[in-house]
């Protein structure tokens, strides 16, 4: 059989995938590289056709060599494959790169969006529907060219996502046109090993700038669409689960909320929650089904009916005729998802089967899977970005290959024998024990399968997820699914249905949201109580496992001698524990954690950790402690030890009500000036609460000394005497292991430097030192540099903060005493370990994951 295009795909795919490790710089060397070997290539391949053809006594090597070259066509085509995928993958690289795009947009528009502080006016269109959170409103756009420079034509510029606080008037609909005025700056996100990647997250929906918007007109008013109207009317509803079938009817998941997320995920049914596969899949073999049986019957009434005199339609014209109306209709299902990224997948698979349905290919399933994916990397070269991406394809892998090679206990011709005929009860509870241990079957497969992926984007899996789904599928499947399918149809097909104008929406639509409602509410309440099972959600950063689970199902399915899957197994595992295995514990590191403006670091000393500060908090929400703090210790399996509150301002206090409640008997000290919570600001101080010289907390001031885990702790400050304020007032630590010195120093200032080198002199002598209160004009004093004397310094603050810190004094002072400068704002979490002689500093974008979807422009125009 010719498998010459599936093996030009495979090695497409193969290298298409291959982008993450590739950066934009890359891309003249590499593409010269590959142009050099595709035409070495392809004029040996040529010269020796020709040669072949041409000469008439070509000698014997010739013939031999041009013959086991034809023999070997498919590989030819695979490693011309192989080439074309990394050359797509080097092309789409440098051409979505953060600072490309910015060019590019800078020349489309005829001005740059980035201006400081300064808010600049643009048009805008409206993408997508706008998450309303009473206090503001976020919303993408993409940015019109006006056209006025260089005399071009009005066109289209970048996406943006803007976030308008303390809105008025109504939300903004989808393509309507807006005059926005805003402060524009470049996607950027916190990066920290265990935690997200918000950035790669934006770039993977086309959006490299965000926005506060400081005014808006609306230019250009619309009606927003179909699914704008069906979003209207929920909205308008009192719906326990409102959000769950926005979600289903069109595919919006932004308002589901973060209790219910995380119980989707510990139960395994996250993938229920979007238009995907699953219900793609259903949709279109329902409506191939229906249409099949409405046209067989038509043509039966045509004939019989009105007594016409034709030859009827043969099948295969009925079958083509349906596989049109089906593929139409899941067409009209995925825009309502607006062709989100696992609808695409989704349609990718069933316009593939339908196309090889409709020529008659004869294709195995594993080879439809193969061009579904090429197509799906050559219209979305970003999918490899998304989970879902590794999910949707490994979850399809693994039923296609529990096809062909899955053994059944029995086959159904099993049941009509004469062992199955005792009786008719026997026959059909024989058929339900078939098929139920089937699907019990491929719901372990699945979780099996899908186990390390689970493990590398959620640091855990699910092991009641097969029961889960054998249970909740079907509800899901054949009533909450169809009742927002027909729901939606109503509201689309039935004119005046969704302003409640006559009895469809007045009553109709109203009783089946109410069912639906209702099964959703048993549902979640089953999932409530699965969560008493034991071990439900396994939470595990160890790749291994997911190793593991593969290597099993390789010995049960690869086509092979029993002794050959265990030789290979058991070949196998040394590997997977030697290139699988997670980072060991480090014998002691100061970790400097990318949390914005703010400030929070981890002291690890093996598997015990020191806390100090934690992080921002946010006035209208929002949890340093659980999006940063409590993913960086899960992912070092640290059990934090102690707590220290440097001084109780907001961006230091935000994740300790999330750290105090994972580990409650976690010891916890800060500064002895505590301050009025709430009241200008913390300016006022007053005495230690009682409840805190009760035991709640420890306050920390100067001349306290402990021995943690062999590190010397000190106490430096706040120091005896008057309050200078809460910054002033800051606890300082200074870190000693081996005879080398951290100095952990808050938000001390001026003052207090110069107190401190005045009471401690060259004893404030430190190897590293965090810079004071985020690189301010008043910290970082000549004298107290002259004093610490510290061979690297690490600042904690955001990127492209409006406080516009380091200040350039104190970068003047740090290049005056030649001390080299990390930046948590752009390198991400900064991580000071022990090396066994001395200490090394790895940064995230540098050296722990250098992504190029992960660069940032530079500050130079802020």
């Amino acid at each position: 059989m010719k498998t010459y295009p599936d093996a030009w795909l495979l090695g497409f795919v193969v290298t298409s995938l291959c982008a993450v490790w590739l950066q934009p710089s890359w891309f003249p060397v590499l593409m010269s590289v590959l142009l050099i070997a595709s035409l070495l290539m392809g004029g040996i391949w040529v010269t020796t056709l020709l040669l072949r053809s041409k000469v008439d006594n070509a000698v014997n090597y010739i013939k031999k060599l041009s013959t086991y070259l034809l023999s070997q066509i498919n590989i030819l085509y695979f490693i011309f494959g192989l080439i074309c995928g990394i050359c797509w993958a080097a092309f789409n690289v440098h051409t979505n790169a953060i600072d490309k795009v910015y060019a590019t947009s800078q020349k489309e528009l005829g001005y740059s969006l980035l201006a400081g502080e300064q808010p600049i006016t643009f048009k805008l269109q409206i993408i997508g529907i706008a998450q309303d959170e009473a206090w503001r409103w976020r919303f993408d756009g993409r940015i019109v060219a006006d056209g006025k420079a260089e005399g071009k034509a009005e066109g289209k510029g970048p996406k943006v996502r803007l976030y308008w606080y303390q809105p008025e008037g109504e939300v903004p609909r989808p393509n309507e046109l807006w005059q926005i005025t805003a402060r524009i700056r470049p996607i950027s996100g916190r990066l920290n090993q265990g935690g997200s990647n918000f950035q790669g997250r934006l770039l993977r929906q086309g959006i490299y700038f965000t926005g506060s918007v400081q005014g808006a007109e609306l230019l250009e008013a619309n009606s927003g669409g179909a699914r704008w109207q069906i979003f209207q009317f929920l909205s308008e509803t009192n719906l326990l689960y409102r959000d769950i079938m926005l979600a289903l009817m069109i595919g919006e998941r932004q308002w589901i909320t973060q209790d219910r997320w995380r119980l989707l995920q510990e139960t395994g049914l996250a993938h229920v929650m979007a238009i995907s596969g699953l219900h793609l899949t259903l949709v279109f073999a329902t409506a191939w089904w229906l249409s099949r049986v409405a046209l067989g019957l038509a043509i039966l009434v045509l004939r019989q009916g009105f007594q016409l005199r034709f030859t009827p339609a043969p099948q295969p014209i009925i079958d083509k005729a349906a596989l049109l109306c089906a593929l139409a209709l899941a067409l009209c299902y995925a825009a309502l998802a607006g062709f989100a990224v696992s609808t695409l997948r989704a349609f990718s698979l069933v316009l593939i089967f339908s196309i090889s349905r409709w020529f008659a290919w004869r294709l195995p399933p594993l080879r439809l899977l193969l061009r579904c994916v090429a197509v799906v990397l050559i219209l979305d070269p970003l999918a490899w970005l998304d989970a879902g991406f590794w999910l949707s394809v490994g979850a399809v892998t693994a039923i296609f290959v529990w096809q062909w090679r899955g053994p059944a206990n029995f086959s159904i011709s099993k049941l009509r024998s004469n062992e199955y005929a005792d009786s008719q009860f026997t026959k059909k509870s024989g058929k339900l024990y078939f098929y139920f241990s089937q699907l019990l079957a491929l719901e372990l497969i699945l979780t099996l399968a899908l186990a390390p992926f689970a493990v590398l984007f959620f640091q855990g899996f699910p092991w009641i997820a097969p029961i889960t789904n054998i249970v909740i599928l079907p509800f899901f499947s054949a009533l909450i699914l169809p009742l927002c399918l027909v729901v939606v149809s109503l509201l689309l097909l039935v004119p005046e249905a969704s302003t409640s104008a006559n009895w469809v929406g007045q009553v109709l639509i109203p009783q089946l949201l109410f069912i639906a409602d209702l099964t959703l509410h048993i549902v979640f309440y089953a999932l409530e109580l699965s969560l008493n099972f034991p071990q439900h959600w396994w939470s595990s950063g160890d790749a291994r496992f997911g190793g593991v689970f593969l290597l099993l199902l390789l010995v049960w399915f690869w086509p092979a001698a029993i002794l050959q899957r265990i030789a290979v197994a058991l070949f196998a595992l040394p590997l997977l524990h030697a290139f699988a295995k997670p980072e060991e514990a480090q014998e002691f590191a100061v970790h400097v954690l990318d949390v914005g403006q703010g400030t929070a670091i981890v002291v690890q000393r093996k598997r015990q950790a020191l806390v100090f500060d934690a992080g921002p908090g946010y006035r209208f929400g929002g949890d340093i402690g659980k999006s940063t703090l409590l993913p960086f210790l899960h992912f070092h399996q640290l059990t934090p030890e102690w707590l220290v509150i440097s001084h109780d301002h907001q961006d230091h206090i935000g994740g300790e009500a999330s750290l105090r409640a994972q580990w409650p008997s976690m010891k916890v000290k800060r500064s002895r000036f505590h301050t009025v919570a709430g009241e200008s600001w913390g300016w006022e101080p007053m005495q230690f609460p009682q409840q805190y010289q009760q035991g709640d907390s420890w306050p920390c001031a100067w001349g306290q000394q402990w021995l943690w885990q062999g590190v010397r702790v000190k106490a430096l400050a706040p120091l005896p005497g008057p309050s200078f304020g809460p910054n002033n007032d800051s606890c300082v630590l200074q870190l000693e292991y081996k005879g080398k010195r951290i100095l952990l120093t808050g938000d001390i200032q001026r003052q207090t430097e110069l107190r401190m080198v005045g009471r401690y002199g060259s004893r404030l002598q430190s190897d590293v030192l965090i810079l004071p209160h985020h690189g301010s004009r008043t910290s970082s004093q000549t004298e107290f540099l002259s004093a610490v004397k510290p061979d690297i310094a690490v600042v904690s603050r955001g990127y492209r903060n409006h406080f516009r810190m380091p200040h350039p004094d104190v970068l003047a002072r740090l290049n005056h005493a030649q001390v080299p400068l990390w930046d948590t704002g752009m390198s991400g979490q900064v991580s000071i370990i022990w090396a066994g002689e001395g200490l090394i500093v790895r940064t995230f974008r540098e050296q722990i994951k250098p992504r190029w979807f992960s660069r940032l422009l530079p500050e130079s125009d802020y």
